[in-house]
């Protein structure tokens, strides 16, 4: 898991999304339009110092948690089922999250027959919507995966945007059809949705160098990597 997520950076796959929304927003807005969020001939995101604030306690907050659990998958998986968020270990998880379009890690809220499929493979019953929540296999936790899954979900749980069900829903067509028609208002939930997953990604690296580094020096006293 942890070669995917530095692979899926090393790449510039979000900057790539990223870039490919503003030249449609563009194109459907002209140069000289204007919102909240979209800037004309820049059509950059702005962050809010609201926004901007929770970010910055997110990463602060899993800073500690990441100390006080030194980063245990079980812990942190303590740690989300203690705030309400159900977590199901299945066997053959990658196969069955396939058929809905998903992979084993945080998952958002579902409507009709994926909530239907994803509460039938949990085995918590027979539903048309689910509420988010983690699904993994039976095998050994990664402990990248798990706290690249954890982020994302501290960062929904504090309030950021991005993952309520029509944007996360947008965000997979926009991934299998970057050139699909979206609103203006669809692109900017969609660039949210965006940052999210690189701000998981992000850390998710920098704490994996991090135990690297502390690796490398506990074993040899070399920190070059």
């Amino acid at each position: 898991m942890l070669n995917k997520i530095r692979k899926y950076f090393r790449d510039k796959a979000l900057e790539k999304k990223v870039n490919k929304l503003k030249k449609f927003a563009l194109s459907q807005v002209g140069e000289t339009s204007t919102s909240k969020t979209f800037v004309g001939a820049g059509t950059s995101l702005k962050l809010s110092a609201e926004t901007t604030k929770l970010i910055e306690q997110v990463k602060s907050n899993v800073d500690d948690i990441v100390k006080q659990t030194n980063a245990d998958p079980e812990k942190l998986l303590s740690y989300v089922k203690s705030l309400g968020t159900s977590v199901y270990r299945i066997p053959k998880a990658t196969q069955l999250l396939t058929q809905i379009g998903e992979e084993e890690g945080f998952i958002t809220e579902k409507f009709g027959i994926h909530a239907l499929w994803l509460s039938f493979i949990t085995h918590s019953g027979l539903k048309f919507k689910t509420e988010p929540m983690m699904v993994f296999g039976d095998k050994a936790l990664d402990k990248y995966e798990i706290l690249y899954s954890f982020y994302k979900w501290y960062s929904m749980k504090t309030g950021l945007s991005g993952f309520d069900y029509k944007t996360r829903k947008n965000f997979k067509l926009y991934e299998l059809n970057s050139q699909r028609k979206f609103s203006l208002n669809d692109i900017v939930n969609i660039q949210e949705a965006i940052a999210r997953e690189k701000e998981a990604t992000n850390y998710t690296l920098e704490y994996s160098k991090y135990t690297e580094s502390a690796d490398k020096i506990k074993n040899d006293g070399n920190t070059d990597i």
